[in-house]
């Protein structure tokens, strides 16, 4: 498989793109890894490998899509313009029992069917695995690098690993969740981290997976609801009222950021003489607040607090009257809760509670 004479002539790896250099191992910087997955073993040492030899199937559940044109178009224009840094690069890694590549897709495309790239194959490692979650698992981290030419993992691909692992799984926990997050998702924002985990954990709760949770109760960010809308929610109020009327979404724990979007909505509102409809997921509940008493404090409290805020900026009583002038608080206002008990609230409704004396 290895050639030793750099000739182009004799050796199919050297083109103008790939220099001879480029074939001998100890010239690179990189140095293969397991990245620490249990269950992976590095098999013999790095060697040449052409793209066509590359033979066996294994699709890398860590990319929603086995090919991104734009990155590929973006991978493909670095190299013609830059070469290959083997002081950057990395080794790519293939399946030593079924000669499937593990994370040269992009590369093995641009080689395969790009043919002004020149480029017929990659430095490899040989690797062995013991199950197919260390094969997911590692698939995935070593494809987590800062350095150009490479593709960093999406947020879509990291949910769609994770999802995998928690198919292999008999019976999911949080912590099994937030593990693989944590590990997959290492060059990812908190928010994105949390978004993820969110809507595994909807599903999970909602009867996809056998789930074993201490989580007795949900919580959202906007993108959550939107996603428990779209897949769980069979409450009348998404005809009546979310499709066709105003809606604001309020996440409790991020209305402070969002206030200029909820006060933009309420002008609005109050322009066109229309009520504006809250949906509201509240934060998570206490030992010393219950869940009913959340919701109810929202109005009571975090509304209120708002709303003498602006009142009070305006030179304004803060008494019924005035405080019905809030789009909100219009008779016809129609707010509600998503739910967020994992235990009672199941069957995709969502939930009312009274706004005070309003609505």
């Amino acid at each position: 498989m290895e050639e030793k004479n750099t000739d182009k002539k004799v050796n199919p790896f050297v083109t103008d793109l790939w220099k001879a250099e480029y074939c001998d191992p100890s010239n690179w910087a990189y140095k293969p890894s397991t990245y620490g997955i249990e269950g992976a073993t590095l098999v013999g040492e790095p060697q040449m490998m052409l793209f066509s030899e590359m033979t066996g199937q294994w699709r890398n559940p860590g990319r929603k899509l086995r090919i991104n044109e734009y990155k590929l178009r973006e991978m493909k224009e670095y190299m013609l313009e830059h070469g290959i840094d083997i002081d950057k690069g990395e080794f790519g890694y293939v399946d030593a029992d079924t000669e499937a590549a593990i994370n040269l897709n992009h590369r093995r495309e641009l080689g395969l069917h790009h043919k002004e790239v020149a480029l017929p194959g990659w430095m490899v490692q040989k690797i062995r695995f013991d199950s197919e979650t260390a094969r997911i698992l590692f698939a995935n981290l070593s494809n987590v690098v800062l350095d150009v030419p490479h593709i960093n993992p999406s947020v879509k691909d990291i949910e769609a690993a994770v999802r995998d692992l928690c198919s292999l799984l008999d019976a999911v926990t949080e912590i099994d969740v937030k593990t693989f997050i944590e590990k997959l998702g290492v060059h990812l924002g908190k928010t994105n981290r949390g978004n993820i985990l969110r809507s595994i954990m909807l599903d999970l709760n909602h009867g996809e997976k056998k789930v074993k949770t201490s989580q007795r109760y949900s919580t959202y960010s906007k993108a959550t609801i939107d996603y428990w809308m779209d897949k769980y929610c069979n409450d009348e109020w998404i005809d009546d009222v979310f499709l066709g009327k105003r809606v604001q979404i309020i996440t409790q724990y991020n209305i402070d950021s969002d206030l200029s979007a909820i006060l933009r909505a309420n002008r609005d509102a109050i322009v066109a003489n229309e009520p504006l409809n809250l949906l509201i997921a509240c934060t998570e509940p206490s030992k010393n607040e219950s869940l009913a008493t959340k919701r109810s404090k929202f109005f009571d409290t975090t509304l209120e607090k708002y709303e003498d805020l602006i009142l009070q900026m305006v030179g304004q009583n803060t008494d019924k009257w005035n405080r019905g002038r809030f789009a909100w608080n219009h008779p016809d206002a129609q707010n509600r809760f998503v739910p967020q008990c994992n235990n009672t609230e199941t069957d995709g409704k969502l939930i009312y509670v009274k706004n005070r004396t309003f609505n």
